[in-house]
């Protein structure tokens, strides 16, 4: 039978738990930020979002969330 974690292993596996969500979330964001920036670089140029392009925009969102989900499924 195994000993329960003690409160402070616990705590000491709680605060790893909270570096690596942020580690991963840090990473994700800023990979994320650096896709859509050069994107909307290189498709609208520096204007920024236009109404016309609302549609992609929201597209691309969902994608690279899906996309994100997805790979984080399969290696995570």
């Amino acid at each position: 039978m195994a000993a329960a974690a003690t409160s402070s292993q616990t705590h000491a596996s709680s605060v790893e738990n909270q570096r690596d969500y942020r580690r991963g979330f840090r990473d994700g964001f800023r990979d994320g930020y650096k896709d859509a920036r050069d994107d909307c670089r290189m498709h609208r140029g520096n204007r920024g979002y236009s109404s016309g392009n609302s549609d992609y925009t929201r597209g691309y969102s969902h994608g690279y969330s899906a996309g994100f989900a997805e790979a984080e499924d399969r290696y995570c």
